[in-house]
């Protein structure tokens, strides 16, 4: 069984990475940017200290296996004394139904599970903590684009309302939030690049005033090497950029996170590979 070192993309903000867009469905595997059939991961996360690799310090390590059509099947999760292990549902055509979450004496403590329309187009999802109830968001499409999403809480309260807009080639380029009364509270405008990639994201308020202005750049791989914030006036408030190292398969084997230029974190990989 051969065995491969690569970098796991931190995922830096929400909104970078999730597009409302409808676009060819991938397994988990691809989704994490590997190529080939692997059947499991390790990764490790360490944070920099003084911007020295030598000073580096264990964050948590996340042992992850996928089933035979590449989609997660489990993943242990250690971090100080702390475990936790997920253990993630497919239907039989490699729709998400869910996961359960449990800790170190294999008890219960949550669960995520979703409902799926016969398109396998996501239309709702249920949050619980134990046994209880917090959230359940609810979805409706359009030509199996996402139009509209609510939140609502464990008393069946909606909480918020989020409406999305696509371009012609089924991109997310606007999304609208709404309070529990149906006043606009936010809305944020997108651009994309010719491959897909989201470039450009502006944030303004209810009263049209720009918040923020996030930008993105990718590289030949379409992994992200950095992702830049400004505030209303597009003064720059942070950067974050990201190096990384690929193996002979494309798959890289080392990440590199720089915070304002100053590196403050590296993410490896272990990645094993069946024997034929």
């Amino acid at each position: 069984m051969k065995k491969r070192l690569l970098a796991l993309t931190l995922v830096l903000l929400v909104a970078a990475t999730v597009s409302a867009a409808q676009k060819p469905r991938k397994n988990s595997r691809s989704e994490m940017g590997i190529n080939g059939n692997a059947i499991y991961v390790v990764e490790y996360t360490y944070n920099l200290y003084g911007g020295k690799d030598n000073g580096r310090q264990l964050v948590c390590i996340d042992s992850i296996t996928f089933d035979k059509r590449g989609n997660l099947q489990d993943k242990f999760r250690r971090k100080d004394s702390e475990y936790t292990w997920y253990s993630y549902y497919f239907d039989v055509n490699g729709y998400a139904l869910g996961w359960n979450e449990y800790n170190r004496a294999k008890v219960l403590t949550g669960r995520t599970a979703y409902l799926n329309d016969k398109n396998g187009n996501r239309i709702e999802r249920t949050v619980f903590l134990g046994d209880h109830m917090t959230k359940r968001e609810s979805a409706r499409y359009e030509n199996n684009r996402l139009v509209e999403e609510q939140s609502f809480e464990s008393n069946g309260m909606m909480t918020e309302k989020r409406v999305y807009k696509y371009d012609n080639a089924g991109n997310n380029i606007e999304m609208e939030f709404y309070n529990r009364n149906g006043e606009l509270m936010q809305r944020y405008l997108y651009k994309y690049d010719n491959r897909g990639n989201r470039i450009e994201w502006r944030f303004y308020d209810a009263d049209e005033f720009l918040v923020m202005l996030t930008t993105y750049y990718y590289d030949d791989h379409d992994n992200l090497t950095e992702v830049s914030s400004f505030n209303y006036d597009e003064h720059l408030n942070w950067k974050h950029s990201y190096v990384y190292e690929y193996d002979e398969d494309d798959n890289w084997v080392r990440q590199t996170i720089y915070r304002n230029n100053v590196p403050y974190q590296v993410i490896e990989r272990e990645i094993a590979f069946p024997v034929y």
